[in-house]
Parts: structure tokens; sequence; C-alpha cells
């Protein structure tokens, strides 16, 4: 039996390591304090006026409108000519947990609608809390649920990445769920994760959930950003 309990303790570690944890979270014991404000999507606040008018937002239908989830930014990537087709909603009916969820409606295969979170802002006070540190394991974990997504496109996913600075010089390190499978069609709520570990130099993280090249509907909620613990310095660049 303990010879059992060991390859599974393994296979979790190798599991977390790739990105991929299916059943098992080596530190799932431990309860960090969540790195993201309002991942639940519980506290929406008005628009600022000038982001609200930007292309990020012309294409895209917003309800209640000018409103979004306080802390996060919303965006369409618009496509030239394209008719307003993309819905970012408050959804107080469907949810995971508390009282309100996101909700993104695609009605374009070209539709690519996001919301995104940052801690950039956080980046500015050193040491801040609620932002990423360098030579740390990060694990992304969220609640996706979707209703008629189109099984030709790419689906709900997460992209994001991190940003390093060296002498002075900035670096881009990206991950995403690219090179697993993706949920399409109709489907209850799933918890999906992602893991990735920071180099030595990195400064802030920003995060995007989207719903990418495909139609239907989808609702992310109760989104969490958690510190793993320390590792071996990372050279990215």
């Amino acid at each position: 039996m303990k010879n059992h309990r060991t390859c599974f303790a393994v296979a979790c570690l190798l599991w977390l390591l790739m990105g991929v944890a299916p059943g098992c979270d080596a530190a799932e014991a431990t309860d960090p304090k969540n790195l993201i404000e309002n991942g639940g999507f519980e506290n929406w606040a008005p628009l600022d006026p000038n982001f609200s008018r930007g292309d990020a937002l012309q294409n895209v239908i917003l309800i209640p409108p000018n409103l979004a989830p306080a802390g996060w930014s919303l965006m369409h990537e618009r496509v030239k000519h394209q008719n307003r087709t993309a819905t970012i909603a408050m959804d107080e009916q469907v949810k995971h947990g508390g009282a309100r969820s996101v909700r993104i409606e695609n009605r374009d295969m070209r539709d690519i609608t996001l919301v995104m979170y940052s801690t950039e802002r956080f980046a500015r006070q050193p040491g801040d809390p609620r932002n990423i540190r360098p030579n740390r394991r990060y694990l992304v974990r969220w609640w996706v649920k979707g209703e008629n997504v189109r099984e030709d496109g790419t689906g709900p996913i997460l992209m994001m990445f991190y940003m390093s600075e060296k002498d002075g010089k900035p670096g881009r390190v990206n991950t995403s769920e690219g090179g697993v499978e993706l949920p399409k069609g109709t489907f209850d709520w799933q918890r999906r994760q992602l893991v990735f570990i920071t180099d030595e130099n990195a400064k802030w993280a920003t995060m995007t959930f989207q719903l990418r090249w495909t139609t239907g509907t989808i609702w992310y909620d109760d989104i969490e950003l958690l510190d793993r613990g320390p590792v071996t310095p990372v050279k990215t660049y």
C-alpha cells in the first residue's frame, strides 16, 4: 500500500510539472490565499469612460451596460467590418459559487472575447502580496461551464503570460492550455487548472479567460491564483 501511495504522489508531481493535474494536487492540503481579487465575479463596477470607448469594447454588448467585474478588464478582439456579435454579462442565475458569474457569448466564429486579470498594478509596490514573485510555482484554477460551443473552433481557453526583466530589458513568457483537450458542446461546471513557474526576474502576470474562435456560451467563476512555493531558479532568456 505504501508503494502505491508513493507512485500516486510521484504521478501527481509529474502532472503538476506539466501543468495538467487530473484529480490530484500535491498541495491540496494547504489553502494559500487567492492572489486574484474578485475571482468569483461578485463585485461589479462602472467602466472607465475612456476604456469603454476604446476599440476593445466597440464590438461587444455589455450586460449591465458599462459595468465590469471590479479589478478585471473586458475585451473583444475586433475584426474589420464585423458587426456587434459578442456579449459579456453578469449572470445571477447561472453560477458555480456565490451570487454571480461572468457569461461570454460569441455569435461569430471570428470572435475572441475575454475577461482579463493582471497583477501589473501591484508591481509598483515591491513585495505586494497580491503580485507574483520570482522563482515560484503558481497554480491557476477556475470553473467553466458551456452551452452549444461549436466543436470546430478553439473554445474556452486560458491564455496568459508573465513579464520578466533582466538588465533593464523586458521579456514576455507565454503559456496557455494549448496542447490539452478543451471542453466543447454543452457541459456542466468543470474545474480546470494550469501550473506555471516564474523565472528569477519575473515582475507581474496577466491572465485572459477566453471564448476563442468559436460560437456558443460559456460561464467562468471562482478563479484562483495560488502560490505553491519556491522552485530552483529558472532562466528564460
